[in-house]
């Protein structure tokens, strides 16, 4: 048995040996430069997203609390012509599009929070700086997710 772990450890020095002649630095750099230009055309894209989201609600709720206000109007001109049976309607509709309109400023209200944990779960995903990865000397770091500061371990783990 001894023959095969001495054959073993030495097919495994030479492909160690290989790997750490072919990690070129220069390489690994680019290669998280582009994984962090693609992270940041995936937050800009996340972040359009929200403010189209955050217009096209706020274009609804402008839109929505006019619509009571010209049933209210309707119910108004119905009571001058005599109509009462059409006033009550009118205001019926009137009470419901209220309750529309309360809803869609919840959401508005709601907005913030819902922007917050969407960037929040993003963050917390992360990206190439949170990953494990080997630096050009050689050593092992790794961030940590609170602060995104990168720590260098002091040990360096070579078979």
């Amino acid at each position: 048995m001894g023959l095969f772990d001495r054959f073993r450890r030495v097919v495994k020095s030479n492909i160690n040996d290989m790997i750490s002649k072919a990690e070129s630095p220069e390489k690994m750099l680019t290669q998280l430069i582009e994984d962090m230009n693609g992270q940041l055309i995936d937050s800009k894209n996340a972040v359009a997203s929200v403010i189209v989201d955050e217009k096209q609600l706020e274009r609804q709720l402008l839109q929505q609390r006019t619509r009571p206000e010209d049933w209210e109007k309707r119910a108004v001109l119905a009571v001058h012509e005599g109509q009462d049976d059409l006033a009550k309607r009118a205001l019926v509709r009137k009470q419901e599009l209220d309750e529309h309109v309360s809803s869609y400023q919840d959401q508005w209200h709601s907005r913030d929070t819902s922007a917050f944990e969407a960037f929040y779960r993003m963050a917390k995903k992360g990206g190439p700086d949170s990953k494990r990865r080997r630096t050009p000397n050689g050593r092992s770091t790794s961030s940590t997710p609170a602060t995104g500061r990168s720590n260098a371990s002091s040990s360096s783990s070579r078979d």
